[in-house]
């Protein structure tokens, strides 16, 4: 899993975009919440945000809560003019060229919103691999605080961040929690809503199956419905037994009657 640039270590500035075509770019990559004022990434941040975002989109696309909610994820991450509330740069180093980089990082995210990420994705199914995709974006994680350490981690050079993201469990003042509602898989929004292979929660429910020995009973009156069909065909061959003898009885009989001269 390639995501090695939707956290970049370069610093930016919170500024109006450059251009206008790197506003349209923003907007196409993460959504009409950077239509207008002020972001804090760079051209060169956008344009890898789209790359890697190409990349997720083959493994997220069946399942748009989870795409949608990965991508609001990074986005704000990189380009929220609120990140200074959320995030924390704990530790910085200088590049090959001199410039100012990020080490390490705080970056504050709600227990709400983590849990409903992570619940958003654990079940996005890869149908080519016979796997789920949490196995590629967050490891294989079980529950959300482990996607988001997976997430976090300093993988430079390789697969994941270049810089270590940690992610503490309470934001103390004036740093603030990113908590913003997240996408649920069963949400009757189309932008949201997910099919049932890759969200069990919009499944409709199956009919409950008795165990064996405990399925519910046929009876007429105190007998089964099994006693009551064999006493019932019985009793019809009984009756129709006894009424064709009866009736070749009767026609024996006509047939030996004399009438007198």
């Amino acid at each position: 899993m390639l995501l090695a640039h939707f956290a970049s270590d370069s610093i930016a500035n919170c500024s109006q975009p450059e251009d206008e075509q790197t506003r349209f770019l923003l907007m196409d990559t993460c959504g009409e919440q950077f239509a207008e004022g002020p972001v804090c990434c760079t051209r060169e941040q956008v344009d890898a945000l789209r790359d890697n975002f190409g990349f997720v989109e083959t493994l997220l696309a069946s399942c748009p809560a989870c795409r949608n909610n990965f991508r609001d994820f990074f986005c704000s991450f990189t380009c929220s003019p609120d990140q200074s509330d959320f995030l924390n740069v704990t530790a910085t180093q200088l590049t090959y060229d001199k410039q100012v980089a990020v080490k390490s990082l705080d970056f504050h995210v709600g227990k709400a919103y983590a849990e409903g990420f992570f619940d958003s994705c654990k079940d996005v199914k890869l149908s080519s691999a016979n796997d789920y995709a949490m196995t590629l974006i967050g490891g294989g994680a079980k529950e959300a605080s482990h996607f988001l350490r997976f997430l976090g981690e300093e993988k430079d050079p390789g697969p994941g961040s270049p810089f270590q993201i940690d992610f503490p469990n309470s934001a103390s003042p004036p740093m603030k929690e990113y908590n913003p509602p997240p996408r649920n898989c069963y949400d009757s929004n189309l932008r949201s809503r997910c099919t049932c292979i890759d969200c069990p929660d919009v499944c409709p429910p199956l009919p409950s199956i008795p165990a064996p020995g405990h399925e519910p009973r046929c009876t007429v009156g105190l007998v089964s419905c099994l006693t009551f069909v064999l006493i019932l065909t019985y009793s019809m061959a009984l009756l129709a037994f006894v009424g064709g003898f009866g009736i070749m009885r009767g026609i024996r009989k006509r047939k030996g009657y004399r009438m007198p001269l």
